[in-house]
């Protein structure tokens, strides 16, 4: 139950518990009674806690509707602004043949 508490707070002398859903909130209504009880006997045990004067205990849940789901951005293309004009100047022919391949893309890509 206390995973389902958003917050607890004070006014005058009524204790507020905010809850999560409204199933939590009847089942509180069950337990306040109890809940009431411990904090009078904090007060009577403890010194610390003998100016706690709560008269009432109420509780409500709060509504917080789901997220929208994001919104998906288009996928960006962009144009192919290189022509694949470059010189291979390598002598090794491995890496020759690689940065050709390279190039027809590119210039294949510059065509669409």
């Amino acid at each position: 139950m206390q995973k389902q508490i958003l917050y607890i707070y004070k006014k005058g002398d009524t204790l507020y518990f905010v809850l999560t859903h409204p199933g939590f909130l009847m089942e509180f209504n069950y337990n306040k009674k109890h809940i009431n009880e411990v904090l009078n006997l904090l007060a009577k045990r403890f010194e610390a806690c003998s100016d706690i004067k709560i008269s009432q205990i109420k509780a409500y849940h709060k509504y917080t509707p789901p997220a929208p789901p994001p919104t998906p951005k288009p996928l960006q293309r962009y144009k192919e602004r290189a022509r694949g004009e470059f010189e291979i100047a390598t002598q090794n022919e491995e890496l020759k043949n690689i940065l050709e391949q390279i190039r027809q893309r590119i210039k294949n890509n510059a065509e669409k």
